[in-house]
């Protein structure tokens, strides 16, 4: 029979993956607006200046279909959690936190 410490466990297991699944559904384009990045829309994507490398055009290809980005001069990519890690260099418990906190 499991005791009262597994079930906490099991408990705060289930509460971090629910976390990090509504983090990971929040709009990619949300958070670069919050971030202060104008966005440049370009049919059903979004372009920004990279936040990973300086330009002087935006080439940073953000997909609100997907939540994903992409960057076509330095080929960074990833979803909403790796965009705002990346740009923020926050620890990724803390990404999770942050992003449920917005």
């Amino acid at each position: 029979m499991p005791d009262k410490k597994d079930n906490q466990t099991a408990k705060h297991r289930i509460e971090w993956e629910q976390l990090k699944q509504r983090a990971k559904e929040i709009s990619i384009l949300q958070i670069a607006e919050y971030l202060g990045y104008p966005l440049i829309r370009k049919g059903s994507r979004y372009f920004i200046s990279c936040p990973f490398h300086n330009e002087n055009t935006a080439s940073c290809c953000l997909y609100p279909d997907s939540n994903r980005f992409y960057c076509y001069g330095c080929h960074a990519k990833g979803d909403v959690l790796d965009f705002y890690q990346g740009i923020t260099r926050a620890d990724f418990k803390t990404t999770v936190k942050e992003l449920n906190n917005l």
